[in-house]
């Protein structure tokens, strides 16, 4: 091989490995997001399933206490709340 077309095919060589492993890079960042996409979506459902549970529950107590005539804590009114607003969030 005369040395000009060796040059040529050392250069080519160089920038078909950087452009492969750019593209490896690339690859592997896709991949990290589907990745997290899924475990994400996951937690969002088992969150939105807890805030459910717990703003029926807390519905179900407001209830109860209004119907006897009790006037609830703070704190319950507050997480009650909190999840009510919560699940009108993950909607």
């Amino acid at each position: 091989m005369n040395p000009i077309s060796k040059k040529i095919y050392n250069k080519l060589s160089k920038e078909d490995k950087t452009e492969l492993k750019s593209e490896k890079i690339e690859l592997a960042l896709v991949q990290d997001i589907i990745k997290d996409a899924e475990i994400a979506q996951g937690t969002v459902n088992q969150l939105s399933n807890l805030a459910a549970r717990r703003e029926r529950d807390y519905q179900e107590v407001l209830k109860i206490a209004n119907k006897v005539g009790v006037d609830l804590d703070n704190k319950i009114i507050q997480a009650g709340k909190f999840f009510v607003d919560l699940e009108n969030k993950l909607k």
